[in-house]
C-alpha cells in the first residue's frame, strides 16, 4: 500500500522555504546534536534532572558543551552514562573530527573549578564526562603512566578514571552497544541506513522527530545518501516521512531525491500489476515516464 506521494510531499514544503545552504557539508552541528542526543539518553530521567546547552561559565568565551544538574539529589541516574552522575555533571564532546588532547583534558578540569567558584558547588558534586569516537593512545599513556590514574572499563564504551579531583568518566562512542545507547553510538559519520532508523524510530517513540532534530540535520548533512535509504524503509509512515522529506528539502537535496523515490515507487507499483493511470496520480509521473520503465 502506498501511503506518501513524495512529489507532491516535496511540492507542499517548497511554498515558502527559505535559501537552501550552498554546501550542507560547511556546517555539521556536532554540538547541537550533542545535546540533542544526550537529552535523548537521559530521557528516563527529564522529571529528576536539568540538561543546559552551551553552558556560559562567565561572559567570556568560556562554556560547557552540556551540563545535566539533577533536580533531586536523591535520584539515582540507572542510564550507563548517568551510574557516575552527582549533583552537577559537566560533558564535554569531541566530534569525529576532532580528538580529545591532554590539553583539552586540563581545560575542561580547569572549566570545573571556575563552575565551583562561580556557582558555589562543592567540587566532590561535581563530575566530568568526556565523550570521543575513542581515546587516543597519548592521551591514555598520559593519564595512566604520567599521572598515575586508574583507567577501568566499566562496561563496554564507558571507561572510569580513578585519582583525579574530580569524578571522571571517558566514554567511547565507537565501543558503545547500539542497544543500550542507540543515541551516542550513532552520532558518528559512517551510520548506515539500518542505524539511522533505529534513532528515527527512537526519536519517534520519544516524541521528538521534527524537522528541527539538530542529531538528524547533522546526519542529512554528513550522509545524505544513508537518509534517503532510511526514508525510503519507512515508506508507509507518512508522518514520519513528511518530517524527514522537509529536512531533506530544507537542506537543498529534497528535489532530486523526491524524483526518483516517485520513479522507485512507480517500479513497485509496476511490479503488482498497478494500471499505469493509478500510479501517474500517486506518483506525479506522467504516464510516458512511467512506461519507459517497463522496459
Amino acid at each position: 500500500m502506498i501511503a506518501i506521494n513524495p512529489t507532491i510531499a516535496y511540492n507542499i514544503l517548497t511554498q515558502g522555504a527559505g535559501t537552501m545552504t550552498q554546501n550542507p557539508q560547511e556546517k555539521i552541528y556536532w554540538h547541537g546534536a550533542f545535546y540533542v542526543v544526550a537529552e535523548a539518553e537521559l530521557i528516563d530521567y527529564k522529571d529528576d534532572i536539568l540538561i543546559e546547552n552551551e553552558h556560559h561559565l562567565s561572559k567570556e568565551a568560556l562554556k560547557i558543551d552540556v551540563l545535566v544538574i539533577k533536580k533531586n539529589e536523591n535520584v539515582q541516574i540507572k542510564k550507563n552514562i548517568g551510574r557516575i552522575f552527582k549533583g552537577h555533571n559537566i560533558l564535554e564532546y569531541k566530534s569525529p573530527a576532532d580528538s580529545l588532547t591532554i590539553s583539552d583534558y586540563h581545560k575542561i578540569n580547569g572549566y570545573a573549578y571556575l563552575y565551583s567558584a562561580f556557582n558555589h558547588v562543592e567540587i566532590n558534586d561535581i563530575t566530568l564526562t568526556f565523550v570521543v569516537s575513542t581515546l587516543s593512545p597519548k592521551l591514555r599513556e598520559y593519564l595512566v603512566n604520567a599521572r598515575g590514574f586508574t583507567l577501568t572499563e566499566e562496561e563496554q564504551g564507558i571507561l572510569y578514571l580513578e585519582g583525579d579531583t574530580f569524578a571522571v568518566q571517558i566514554i567511547e562512542q565507537q565501543h558503545l552497544n547500539s542497544q543500550n545507547n542507540v543515541f551516542l553510538r550513532n552520532l558518528q559519520k559512517d551510520v548506515e541506513a539500518t542505524e539511522l532508523l533505529k534513532v528515527i524510530a527512537a526519536f519517534d517513540r520519544q516524541g521528538k522527530l521534527d524537522y528541527k532534530n539538530r542529531y538528524l540535520q547533522a546526519m542529512v548533512n554528513i550522509n545524505p545518501k544513508e537518509f534517503e535509504e532510511a526514508i525510503k524503509m519507512v515508506a508507509d509512515r507518512q508522518e514520519v516521512n513528511d518530517v524527514l522529506i522537509r529536512m531533506m528539502h530544507e537542506h537543498g537535496i529534497a528535489q532530486k531525491w523526491a524524483t526518483d523515490m516517485a520513479i522507485e515507487i512507480a517500479k513497485k507499483m509496476l511490479r503488482i500489476g498497478e494500471p499505469l493511470e493509478k500510479i501517474s496520480l500517486i506518483t506525479d509521473l506522467d504516464i510516458k515516464t512511467i512506461e519507459t520503465l517497463q522496459l
